[in-house]
């Protein structure tokens, strides 16, 4: 209980602050602020016209990734299936954000005393206990108790439901095993692969009813069992289909094929189980030789995994959209060993395979149990993990089965080989030199995860943005999808955009520019929210500017991740104070071209960078801007602020609504060129500056430089 409490406070003070979208974390903490908040599992659209025919082209820039539009009904639904965000969302009425990051660390210090329950039905308390500890501070597990993911909800159900189930097995209670089993199987509510159990935990009743010394005498408790798995599977297979159609859809006849394996083992149970046929193939499984090839085939098996696949084709080109053609599948077992320890697979293998050849014994029968799934879970995923390349995200796939399966066996081995040692100073000495590798390895892996918080800051960003947009307003946030989830689904409030990329002011979507004129003729309070400073020709009123400056985990393909970094984003928020159609005369100065401007389409542009808070853009040797803003009188000069250029030197030409207004070489030191445009054509409506220089590559003239690209000059 003390290493509980310990372990409980540990992952709560190092949460990661996980409220922001773009991922699947913050999927499900604005959801289940938003349940919170308005007692309603689904949400408004985000803006109220928006499912009008003239305005959904905007539909898909708007989305923060997650949700999904019901157009019939006029609303948008969550991605997954509600249940993981419904328990977040008690602990955001008890705590706000901070109490929804507290969830998964509380039920995670849960996760290791049901470990430590599972482990102790068959070690004795000392081994229960080092279990218990590795698999609670393995490095996978401690980034998930700090995520707001849903595998530490799922292995909660598993670790809940398995030990229930082997415990009333040997008590012979079959309304304990039958209610074991349910618990086990309902990770389903929570996430899709869970139905994996409902296929597997009736395949592992069958094979408990092959190998037991008398069949006949548990038959009914494991068919019970097995019944109760399937009913709860199909209740999972209705609830999920209601609740995340969109997201299940995907999914549902992957998951009709798991019930109806689950349905084919309960019928070997009820109608060829106790047959002569059934006899025969109990005697035929039940040979030490088929027992000793099925072990050797599971050793082969990782063997193959581990030291072949990796370097076969095709398994690394299959398409990927996070890493091109690569999603690194066939390293998943190298990568595992990464998080768990390459002694800790063969201890499992090991395990396995003498749990596998007492069966034949009819000895531990009850571990089939976990046997069967932790096998046909971890089959599958080291297959194909199916999610993108980037750990540590990669391993989560593993967090709720895969994980606690393997380290149970590894334990579970090394006290079944330490038992058999005549020794107990020798016994001792395994325990000891146990527990010395486990802790060195922790030390080691959990580097910088164990006291990285990362995310720091975002819900404070967060709030204060929240606080300085009033309620009704519309603002137009051309954010990264981070930044536009938990403001639009959290905190609620009306938001579009034009685009998924994030810009400082962009050439409006003419969708966004239509609203925007409508919206604020009627009077509607309009804000523009944007992540460089807001060249704002004076249409806006500044009303705040945040240093938005975040650690993260830096992602890589082979694991470990173990560099951290410091992601950087500026925000800045205006509200519109005067209609954008037009510049008048009064203005003195109109500025572009160091970053994106409202109304003005670019071309012949690198990306943005930035000097401190002052923008910069390099151009290709040919960029334009077209001007689209109706000018009140004509400019009297073009001033050409330049950031930087070719060390020498070089030739720069401008037009001016395609007349050439400047044609000469531009020194290295100079940094401002006034170029007078009043002799040059003028529209009232439709006005274009073009900048031609030389190009150059930085690469050519700084060997230590990596720039490859084709640059001319970089103006501000």
């Amino acid at each position: 209980m003390l290493l509980t409490i310990a372990l409980f406070a540990f992952n709560g003070w190092f949460s990661a602050e996980t409220i922001l979208g773009g991922r699947d974390q913050g999927v499900y903490t604005t959801h289940g602020a938003h349940i919170a908040n308005t007692g309603k599992l689904r949400f408004d659209l985000p803006y109220e016209r928006l499912f009008e025919s003239q305005n959904f082209g905007i539909a898909g820039p708007t989305n923060p990734n997650g949700y999904f539009y019901d157009v019939e009904n006029g609303d948008i639904y969550l991605q997954f299936p509600p249940t993981f965000a419904l328990h977040l969302a008690q602990f955001f009425g008890i705590g706000d954000y901070e109490g929804i990051l507290l969830f998964n660390p509380l039920i995670a210090s849960i996760n290791m005393m049901l470990f430590f329950g599972l482990c102790r039905l068959f070690v004795n308390s000392r081994w229960a206990l080092l279990a218990a500890l590795f698999f609670a501070l393995n490095t996978s597990q401690i980034w998930s108790a700090r995520f707001t993911l849903s595998e530490i909800m799922a292995q909660n159900f598993i670790l809940a439901g398995m030990p229930m189930a082997v415990a009333a097995f040997r008590a012979k209670s079959r309304a304990g095993f039958a209610l074991g089993c349910v618990l086990a199987s309902s990770v389903a509510f929570v996430r899709v692969d869970g139905f994996l159990l409902a296929a597997f935990i009736p395949i592992a009743n069958v094979a408990m009813g092959v190998f037991a010394a008398k069949p006949a005498a548990c038959r009914k408790m494991l068919l019970s069992g097995s019944l109760a798995t399937l009913a709860t599977g199909i209740l999972a297979y209705g609830y999920n289909t209601l609740s995340s159609p969109g997201y299940f859809g995907d999914f549902n006849d992957k998951v009709a094929i798991l019930l109806i394996v689950g349905m084919a083992a309960i019928g070997y149970s009820i109608f060829i189980a106790g047959t002569f046929f059934g006899n025969r193939v109990r005697l035929f499984i039940n040979k030490p030789a088929f027992i000793y090839r099925c072990a050797a085939f599971l050793v082969l098996l990782a063997l193959y995994g581990f030291f072949i696949r990796p370097h076969i084709e095709p398994f690394s080109q299959f398409e990927n959209p996070h890493y091109g053609t690569r999603d690194f599948r066939e390293n998943s077992l190298i990568d595992l060993s990464k998080y768990i320890s390459l002694p800790a697979i063969a201890l499992a293998l090991i395990g396995a395979s003498i749990a596998i050849v007492n069966f034949s014994k009819s000895r531990n029968i009850e571990l089939a149990i976990i046997l069967m799934p932790w096998l046909g879970y971890s089959f599958l995923y080291l297959y194909d993990p199916q999610i993108s390349s980037d750990h540590i995200w990669r391993v989560r796939r593993f967090t709720p089965l895969s994980i606690p399966g393997f380290i149970f066996f590894a334990f579970w081995s090394l006290t079944f080989i330490a038992n058999r040692l005549n020794s107990d100073q020798w016994r001792r000495l395994v325990y000891i030199g146990s527990a010395i590798a486990s802790a060195a390895f922790l030390l080691i892996t959990l580097r910088p995860i164990a006291t990285l918080k990362e995310y720091h800051g975002s819900i404070e960003t967060i709030r204060e943005i929240s606080n300085s947009l009033p309620k009704g307003a519309l603002t137009v946030a051309n954010v990264s999808s981070e930044i536009l989830g938990p403001l639009q689904l959290a905190e609620g409030h009306r938001m579009i955009r034009g685009e998924h990329a994030a810009r400082a002011a962009t050439n409006l979507n003419p969708i966004v520019k239509r609203i925007v004129d409508e919206e604020f003729e009627s009077g509607r309070p309009i804000y523009i929210l944007t992540e460089l400073p807001q060249n704002d020709q004076g249409f806006l009123e500044p009303i705040g500017a945040w240093e938005h400056h975040i650690p993260r985990l830096r992602g890589v393909t082979r694991a470990p991740a173990t560099e951290s970094y410091i992601q950087k984003r500026d925000l800045f928020l205006g509200r519109m104070i005067r209609s954008i159609d037009k510049i008048p005369a009064t203005e003195s100065f109109f500025t572009f071209g160091g970053a994106p401007a409202w109304n003005v389409e670019e071309s012949g542009l690198h990306g943005q960078e930035l000097n401190g808070l002052e923008p910069f853009r390099w151009t290709d040797g040919d960029a334009e801007f077209a001007i689209g803003y109706s000018l009140s009188r004509k400019p009297l000069y073009l001033i050409l602020d330049i950031f930087s250029l070719k060390p020498g030197g070089l030739t720069v030409q401008v037009y001016f609504n395609d007349k050439l207004v400047f044609d000469k070489f531009v020194q290295e030191d100079e940094k401002s060129l006034e170029i007078p445009v009043s002799n040059a054509p003028f529209n009232t409506n439709e006005n274009s500056v073009r900048i031609k220089s030389d190009i150059w590559i930085h690469k050519n003239i700084n060997p230590q430089s990596s720039d490859e690209r084709n640059l001319g000059l970089a103006i501000s």
